[in-house]
């Protein structure tokens, strides 16, 4: 079993002692490369895959395609294919037939057959693709498609390795769950009474609002000062990347430093995330309250002062975040939590 997902920032993909995790970028190699030249730090930017005659690097953050959007079509198209095959070449070997389990947000649940049958009709069969010019043959012989925050559900319930936490099992029997993944292009919302899906619902703001806040102030900055980035066109993903590994942004060579923007931004987001929670479902009537993927590990600190008990200055004990380490890769477990053990 593959659990994977080529969501609308990063790739992800887990089985058993293999795991990766990078940008959803796709990059279509020139006539000729010199790639080697860089020294990069960033996983398989080197790598050249080959797909349907057409080479690509992946995980760039500069001048790169994507399926990422809201559209259920986007499972469609090739793009899709190309990323989720890429995925998936990373975990298997040559000659294997797998079982792939990924999953899809709420606002494509509502349409989940037809989402299921576009993802299907895409990846079911037998693929080859060139990973550095060697061929890799793999077989998949099933999809299976979930709500992406049931997913962190499961693997709250149960590891990767098949263990259960009795504690957790026992706590969510026949209670109310509430599940929030902050993702990077959504927040999606899931309501659990003990193993059953009640209902979903989507919040508008994610760590994409954040990265729209900062980029948005840095332009107005820049055209106060009249200088070139006024009018650049900056990229979510790029800018992510920088904030992440070096703390400022860089453009055309200059140094911007943003972390205070950013700050305010995740403050402001977390807060207008937990409003809208407020607003939809209301916190109070359930008895956990799990709180999962990469945008919980960002804004946590800010996530807490939301809720914390103004008398106490202590968290409700109905709340919990998916370890901070685990967070980002918690759905993709948690795909291959269901689909190994659970289903």
């Amino acid at each position: 079993v593959v659990g994977f997902e080529a969501a609308n920032s990063f790739v992800k993909v887990f089985t058993r002692g293999r795991q990766a995790v990078y940008a959803n970028t796709i990059t279509e190699l020139g006539q000729e490369s010199f790639s080697k030249v860089l020294e990069t730090t960033e996983r398989n930017a080197n790598t050249v895959y080959t797909v349907n005659g057409k080479s690509y690097n992946v995980g760039l953050t500069h001048k790169y395609r994507t399926s990422s959007g809201t559209d259920i079509e986007r499972y469609k198209s090739e793009m899709y294919l190309i990323e989720s095959l890429i995925a998936i070449s990373q975990v298997v070997d040559d000659g294997e037939t797998i079982t792939v389990a990924t999953g899809i947000p709420a606002d494509h649940y509502h349409a989940k057959g037809t989402a299921k049958q576009y993802i299907n009709a895409a990846l079911v069969g037998t693929h080859t693709i060139l990973v550095n010019g060697n061929e890799l043959t793999f077989t998949i012989k099933e999809v299976v498609v979930i709500l992406q925050p049931l997913a962190s559900y499961f693997y709250a319930l149960v590891n990767e390795l098949g263990t259960a936490d009795d504690s957790m099992i026992e706590r969510i029997e026949n209670t109310e769950t509430l599940i929030i993944d902050i993702g990077f292009g959504t927040t999606d919302l899931a309501y659990c009474l003990g193993y059953n899906l009640h209902n979903f619902d989507v919040v508008t703001d994610s760590m994409k609002t954040v990265y729209e806040k900062v980029a948005q102030q840095l332009k107005a900055d820049a055209a106060a000062k009249n200088v070139k980035l006024a009018t650049a066109k900056i990229k979510l993903l790029d800018l992510e990347k920088q904030i992440r590994e070096k703390k400022y942004f860089t453009y055309a060579n200059k140094r911007y430093d943003v972390m205070g923007t950013y700050e305010k931004a995740l403050k402001e987001t977390a807060s207008n995330i937990i409003a809208d929670v407020r607003s939809s479902t209301g916190l109070d009537q359930f008895t956990t309250i799990i709180f999962t993927g990469g945008g919980s590990k960002s804004m946590a600190a800010y996530i807490e002062n939301e809720l914390k008990d103004p008398a106490t200055d202590n968290l409700p004990e109905n709340i919990f975040f998916i370890d901070s380490k685990a967070a980002q890769m918690a759905n993709v477990k948690g795909y291959f939590v269901y689909t190994n053990y659970l289903r």
